[in-house]
C-alpha cells in the first residue's frame, strides 16, 4: 500500500509539473521554460527571462511541492540548487505553507507562495530582473549603484512591492469569481421569470381557445406539430369545444 501511494504521489507530481510548465509558457511566452530531468539534481522548472533583443536578463528556479506538511529542509536544498544554476531568484510553490505565514513569504533568500499566487509573484520577479539588467547595462563600472540595487532587492521595500503586486492579482481574481457567481444567479432568476411568463401565456391561450373554439386564430408556436403520431387535431378541437 505504501509503495502504491508513493507511486501515485510521483505521478501526481509529474502531472503537476507538466501543467505548471504549460501555464508558465502561457504567462511568459518570450521566456525559456525548461524542466529539470529526473535524476538530475536541481529544481523542478527553470525559467530564463529573455528580452526582445534575445539577451538573458536572469533566471528563476521553481520548486513545486504538493504534500500535506511543510519541511524546513526544502529551503536549504533549493538554495543549493539556486547557487548551482546561478539563478537570481528561487521560488517554492506549495499547497502547505510554513506555520504562521501568509500566502506569500520570504525565507532565508527563498520565496515561498501558494499556487494561486505563483504567477503574480513570477511577474513581479521577472520585472525586477529586467529592471536590474537594464540598470547594470547602464551603470557598468559603477560599483556604488550595484550595491544600491543589491540592497534594494534584499530589503523590505522590494518585498513590500512584490507582496502588493501579488495581493492585487489575488484581489482581481476574487472580484472576477464574485462577478461570475452574481451573473449566474441573475441568469437563473431571469430564466425562472421567463418560464412563468411563457406558462401563463400558454394557459391564457388555452383558456380563450376553450371558450371561443375554432374561430380563435391559431398561434403556430403554441399548437401541436402536424403529423404527430396518435394526435388528431380536429378531434382535440371538438373536445375542447364540447
Amino acid at each position: 500500500k505504501r509503495k502504491a501511494e508513493h507511486s501515485s504521489e510521483q505521478r501526481q507530481g509529474e502531472v503537476l509539473e507538466l501543467e505548471f510548465e504549460s501555464m508558465l509558457r502561457a504567462q511568459f511566452p518570450m521566456d525559456t521554460i525548461e524542466p529539470v530531468a529526473k535524476g538530475i539534481r536541481g529544481a523542478d522548472v527553470v525559467q530564463r527571462i529573455v528580452l526582445p533583443t534575445g539577451q538573458i536578463a536572469g533566471t528563476i528556479v521553481w520548486e513545486l511541492k504538493r504534500t500535506r506538511s511543510w519541511s524546513d529542509g526544502w529551503i536549504e536544498k533549493l538554495k543549493e540548487d539556486q547557487r548551482a544554476m546561478r539563478a537570481e531568484f528561487s521560488v517554492i510553490v506549495t499547497q502547505t505553507m510554513p506555520k504562521e505565514t501568509r500566502s506569500l513569504c520570504h525565507i532565508e533568500g527563498v520565496w515561498v507562495c501558494e499556487f494561486p499566487s505563483a504567477f503574480g509573484l513570477g511577474h513581479a520577479l521577472r520585472n525586477q530582473l529586467i529592471q536590474v539588467f537594464h540598470a547594470q547595462s547602464a551603470s557598468t563600472g559603477k560599483g556604488e549603484k550595484m550595491e544600491f540595487l543589491y540592497n534594494y532587492l534584499t530589503g523590505i521595500s522590494f518585498r513590500g512591492r512584490v507582496e502588493a503586486i501579488v495581493e492585487a492579482f489575488r484581489s482581481m481574481q476574487n472580484d472576477l469569481d464574485r462577478e461570475k457567481r452574481a451573473y449566474q444567479k441573475m441568469w437563473a432568476a431571469r430564466e425562472q421569470q421567463l418560464m412563468r411568463v411563457l406558462n401563463n401565456t400558454v394557459g391564457m391561450y388555452g383558456d380563450i381557445q376553450g371558450i371561443v373554439g375554432a374561430s380563435l386564430p391559431k398561434i403556430e408556436t403554441l399548437e401541436l406539430e402536424a403529423g404527430l403520431p396518435g394526435v388528431d387535431e380536429n378531434s382535440v378541437t371538438r373536445q375542447l369545444e364540447n
